[in-house]
């Protein structure tokens, strides 16, 4: 699996399905509940960990300065 920062802030996931790699989906930012400024752009490094079988759970630290955690579970093989 691969994480990385999209060109406006978002966060991208792709992965390995044993023959090719996927495409980036995009996991997006954090919301916030501003008319003005609807999203929380992602900044610095992305950290990705497995807390258990078929499930990572990923970090990422948004412009606002708040760390933020996603958990993704059911993951391919």
């Amino acid at each position: 699996d691969v994480f990385a920062r999209g060109p406006h802030g978002s966060l991208l996931h792709k992965w390995w399905n044993g023959q090719d790699w996927s495409g980036f989906f995009s996991l997006g930012m954090p919301s916030t509940e501003h008319k003005d400024r609807p999203w929380i752009p992602f900044t610095g490094t992305v950290a990705a960990c497995s807390s258990g079988p078929r499930r990572l759970d990923v970090f990422a630290r948004a412009v606002d300065g708040n760390l933020y955690h996603s958990s993704l579970q059911g993951l391919h093989d």
